[in-house]
């Protein structure tokens, strides 16, 4: 700032910092902490933790404290779960009825869905041990294996050989992301449009990251529309393509439907946006009729890959609920 000194009548260059501060609350408890983590910024921790164990522990070893990270975190977010079922059984005994509106902790905890053995739970354990009942912490497990499954952790095996170089150009680029771009690179974004200006946002957004997955759910969602476009969002990529190249990249016939479908006005801001949002445009594929075109599935749909074991995601996850399992003792 340009400012003028009075007693010397000369104007000068003053740096100044403006500071605000604003009053947090203070956590009492893990309940309230689980609720307010910022999964974004908690991939950048993961993945710094994880960068310095390949530093320092190797590769190899790498993988392992990523499942024992993990692990640890949901054995944690399981007693959490027990803590705050007995802390809210109490308040109800005392005649206490909590706020919801100042406790966001409590708007989103159901015991039947974070706990084993209860009133009209319907997941399944290794549902609950990995925290699907947590509207926010559920997604740790998908953060993980993307994280281990990028080139800069991923081992080389049959199905894929990391090359020393693109290790290293992996480990430069992800390290100088902001946690926004970081997030939408191991988890690419996945929305469900309609077709033509009738769509004025998302149909459904995250539907998945496996084939299976959002196959499901389109067959689900074309029953009431079958023109629907499928938007996959990712730094390395932007695909914008007709919703039924799925089915045809699953083997099944598509040949006897309609002609293809329309980019809206809404969409094609939303395309944009999301081109200007990187340092670097990421190129675009559009693919909007049924006419041969290769789209790579294998670089968006990260549930699908494999590790150096051979297991997708739902296979590596079935291993690791074992493990909190019998930490937990429910076995």
């Amino acid at each position: 700032t340009i400012v003028k000194d009075a007693k010397s009548n000369e104007f000068k260059t003053v740096h100044r910092l403006r500071i605000c501060t604003l009053r947090m609350p203070i956590a009492d408890r893990p309940e309230s902490l689980y609720s307010a983590i910022d999964l974004e910024a908690l991939s950048i921790v993961l993945m710094h933790k994880l960068l310095i164990s390949t530093f320092t522990e190797g590769l190899s070893a790498t993988r392992l404290i990523g499942n024992e990270w993990l692990k640890c975190v949901m054995v944690c977010v399981y007693h959490s779960a027990q803590m705050e079922e007995k802390r809210l059984q109490n308040l109800l005994e005392n005649g206490v009825r909590e706020n919801s509106d100042k406790d966001d902790s409590q708007a989103i905890f159901h015991a039947s869905s974070r706990l084993l053995n209860r009133k009209d739970g319907q997941l399944t354990q290794d549902d609950v041990v990995l925290g699907e009942g947590h509207e926010i912490l559920r997604n740790i497990p998908l953060i993980v294996w993307c994280i281990l499954q990028c080139d800069a952790f991923r081992l080389s095996s049959q199905q894929c050989d990391v090359s020393l170089d693109a290790r290293c150009a992996t480990l430069a680029q992800i390290t100088s992301m902001n946690p926004s771009t970081f997030s939408k690179c191991i988890i690419p974004h996945i929305e469900l449009w309609q077709s033509g200006n009738s769509a004025k946002g998302p149909i459904t957004r995250d539907i998945g990251l496996s084939l299976e997955k959002i196959s499901l759910h389109l067959a689900e969602q074309q029953k009431i529309d079958p023109n629907l476009v499928l938007f996959i969002n990712a730094p390395y990529g932007i695909i914008v393509c007709d919703s039924r190249h799925l089915y045809i990249a699953r083997n099944i016939d598509e040949s006897n439907s309609n002609n293809g479908v329309e980019i809206g006005d809404s969409l094609q801001l939303a395309i944009q946006n999301a081109v200007e949002s990187y340092r670097t445009p990421p190129p675009i594929l559009y693919a909007l009729d049924l006419s041969p075109t290769t789209i790579p599935w294998n670089d968006f749909l990260i549930e699908d890959s494999l590790n150096q074991a051979s297991q997708n995601f739902e296979g590596w996850k079935k291993e690791i609920a074992v493990v909190i399992s019998k930490d937990l003792d429910l076995e």
